[in-house]
């Protein structure tokens, strides 16, 4: 349903589609990670890697066809006729951590968690004669690596209590449509279509509604107990919108290396370091703290001809009056000034 991506837009800030599609792709440069930290989208990162360019862009202009779109010179804006199909839609029924989807592996982590909640049923039962759920070899021997290393039956009620205990704070019907598709002894577990028949749901809900649970178990695995966060360890994704490459060239510019330096001790181009840079800006509200990087003289410039909202600023206008400011610093200086005036309070950053 392509309606789905009107929440994605807003009535007053233009937003511009690729910027969505190249970040739920995981395929952020500095550029994309700046327009979606404006937009408040750093959240979606890696939500849905395999989307498809040719079907999203044409989802994206059958939404505009119908009048819930409409498109300007800085990106899309949510016309009235949009805003009202989804006020009249909202079902309440969402993913409400997408950014635990650019942490947890979210093909795997589900198939994962459906073979323990197996597991321990039969255990329970004491019963070792069953057809397991999942045929990956990987998910099977994680499962036999971590029951070599404990006492069984106390793993069986910490698993079932913390399991109990995550879905008592759900909404009855959610914690009802999520654990009536999972499997144990002598239980198959429901379909997707008949869990949507028994709480009065489409098919679709029952699906995004499992996916939101799933992965927020899984944070509640690594939070809140340490007996249990090895079940999800194994599946947090490396893939991570502030890579390691990316903070190796941060962690040396805090310790005051140029950033000629840091691309000859790297072995990779200053632009690459620029673009490493550029996401620490973004991702770390006191990067420059002590406006070393962006100095007095080229805030001063600045100062002078940019004016009004920082989200409307464009390098391009001072590149046609020949003044000499290099564009990381202005984007930095920008992104500061954004900060000021509201901007990011809602960041989540993704680390290793």
């Amino acid at each position: 349903m392509e309606e789905k991506w009107l929440r994605y837009f807003d009535q007053q800030q233009a937003r511009r589609p690729a910027v969505l599609r190249q970040l739920m792709l995981g395929k952020v440069t500095s550029s994309v990670a700046f327009w979606a930290w404006t937009y408040d989208w750093l959240k979606y990162y890696y939500l849905n890697p395999h989307l498809k360019k040719e079907i999203f862009d044409q989802e994206i202009k059958n939404l505009q066809k119908k009048g819930y779109l409409s498109e300007g010179e800085a990106g899309m804006v949510l016309t009235n006729q949009g805003q009202a199909f989804l006020a009249a839609t909202q079902t309440g029924i969402c993913i409400q951590k997408p950014e635990l989807f650019g942490r947890i592996n979210m093909k795997l982590w589900p198939e994962a968690l459906a073979l323990w909640v197996q597991v321990c049923s039969e255990l329970s039962y004491s019963n070792s004669h069953y057809r397991v759920l999942s045929q990956r070899i990987f998910l099977q021997n994680q499962v036999k690596m971590v029951l070599q290393q404990v006492d069984k039956a106390q793993f069986v009620v910490d698993f079932s209590q913390a399991l109990d205990a995550f879905l008592a704070q759900e909404k009855p019907q959610a914690a009802l449509a999520f654990a009536l598709l999972l499997a144990g002894h002598q239980q198959t577990g429901f379909t997707q279509t008949q869990v949507a028949k028994k709480v009065g749901w489409t098919p679709k809900q029952v699906e995004v509604n499992y996916l939101d649970m799933v992965s927020r178990l899984g944070e509640y695995f690594l939070q809140a107990n340490d007996k249990l966060k090895c079940l999800v360890e194994p599946y947090l994704r490396r893939n991570v919108l502030f890579s390691e490459p990316a903070q190796e060239s941060y962690r040396l510019f805090l310790k005051g290396y140029s950033r000629q330096k840091i691309a000859q001790l790297r072995g990779v181009k200053i632009s690459t370091v620029n673009d490493h840079l550029l996401l620490a800006a973004i991702l770390y509200p006191d990067f420059d703290r002590k406006q070393a990087f962006v100095q007095a003289a080229d805030r001063e410039i600045l100062r002078q001809y940019y004016h009004g909202s920082p989200e409307k600023w464009r390098y391009k206008d001072m590149q046609q009056k020949r003044v000499d400011v290099e564009f990381i610093k202005f984007r930095i200086y920008q992104i500061q000034k954004m900060r000021e005036v509201g901007y990011g309070q809602t960041t989540t950053i993704f680390t290793n």
